[in-house]
């Protein structure tokens, strides 16, 4: 590669002839030497250009012998055995939670259907303690249920006793087996007390166990004085004679026995106790389902009734306060109590409240003219 000075103007000797041909040949082989460098360089370039880019190509770049792809797969099926040990976990995780989840709502609709249980039965019994129908009813189940035991333990005595007596009938008589007959003679007792206890009943729930009580309340000079009625010598007739003729085998026999004279004794006894408890029972939940109030009960037409009921019973206290012969317990006030007019007359306890207030009027003349209102 030749190189060639630039002109500058000045000549360096005088001009020969044939000396400005020889200057433009040399001209022209400094040119071209100039563009065969600058050729050679282009083409340097882009072999190196072109090398560069195959070398850079992915073929050779990725290129792996056996040893390398051997490698891959295994670090590649380590790569996938942890991920199938990661997605059968996860899907793991995920059915236990589900499973648990499931379980919490299982046991949540156990502990709201509990409450719901509960629920329902905090409102029966809050109805119950609450709606006076219920209180009601519930009175009416005890009182039945009483009569129930009461009635029982009545029948088991009067059928131990007509044994008793049927064999103590016998035994006089030297029988060694009762005849069916002498099993009627108990009842033949029985009967009238046993009607004396359904009248009783009948009347304690009426209010008006008064008229058939064993026990009557006298005036005499002024003080009040319990008395044995008529009834209540019908009741100890009966038990006298049931008892005596029930235990007279245990005294006509060779040795006094205590236990058998016991067992004639009480049977009679547990009748009158049953058949006493009776109306007892009767007087005391009767009062209680007479003078229950249901909801509903106080319209007007009931109201007009009880005023007009209060009234009646008024002008009948008032009649019995001036009756010597049926004198009623009378107060400080000089008139008969709440209660006493309640147990005398089939009444309410508001309508014989009612009766008392019209009672206490300064003139009870009114009563006829308040009977309409």
């Amino acid at each position: 590669m030749t190189t060639t000075e630039p002109a500058t103007g000045k000549r360096s000797g005088p001009d020969l002839p044939g000396q400005p041909a020889q200057a433009s040949a040399a001209a022209e082989t400094s040119v071209f030497d100039a563009f065969k460098d600058v050729a050679e360089r282009e083409g340097e370039r882009r072999r190196l250009h072109l090398l560069n880019d195959v070398e850079s190509d992915p073929v050779f770049v990725d290129y792996r012998d056996p040893k390398e792809q051997k490698a891959d797969r295994k670090v590649a099926t380590k790569i996938r055995k942890a991920e199938r040990k990661r997605r059968e976990k996860a899907a793991i995780d995920k059915i236990k939670a589900e499973a648990k989840l499931a379980k919490s709502h299982a046991a949540i609709d156990k502990e709201d259907a509990k409450e719901q249980i509960m629920l329902r039965r905090a409102v029966r019994k809050r109805r119950k303690l609450t709606n006076t129908g219920s209180h009601l009813a519930a009175t009416y189940v005890r009182h039945r249920l009483v009569a129930s035991i009461l009635g029982a333990v009545a029948l088991a005595g009067l059928v131990w006793t007509s044994h008793g007596i049927a064999a103590a009938l016998a035994s006089l008589a030297g029988q060694a087996t009762p005849a069916p007959y002498l099993y009627l003679v108990e009842p033949l007792f029985s009967t009238p007390l046993l009607a004396i206890v359904i009248m009783q009943v009948f009347a304690a729930e009426k209010g008006r166990l008064a008229k058939v009580s064993p026990i009557k309340t006298v005036l005499r000079k002024g003080k009040t004085k319990r008395r044995i009625s008529m009834i209540g010598y019908i009741e100890a007739f009966s038990l006298v004679s049931t008892v005596v003729f029930n235990t007279l085998p245990a005294f006509k026999a060779e040795q006094f026995a205590l236990l058998d004279f016991m067992s004639r004794f009480f049977p009679p006894l547990l009748i009158v106790m049953a058949t006493s408890l009776l109306y007892v029972a009767a007087d005391l939940f009767g009062g209680v389902i007479r003078d229950a109030v249901l909801e509903g009960d106080d319209d007007e037409t009931k109201i007009r009734t009880r005023i007009k009921k209060a009234n009646i019973i008024a002008r009948q206290v008032q009649a019995a306060m001036d009756d010597p012969e049926a004198p009623m317990k009378l107060e400080a006030d000089g008139l008969p109590s709440v209660a006493e007019i309640a147990r005398r007359y089939p009444a309410e306890k508001l309508v014989a409240q009612a009766a008392h207030d019209i009672l206490a009027l300064p003139q009870i003349t009114g009563l006829n003219s308040t009977e309409g209102r």
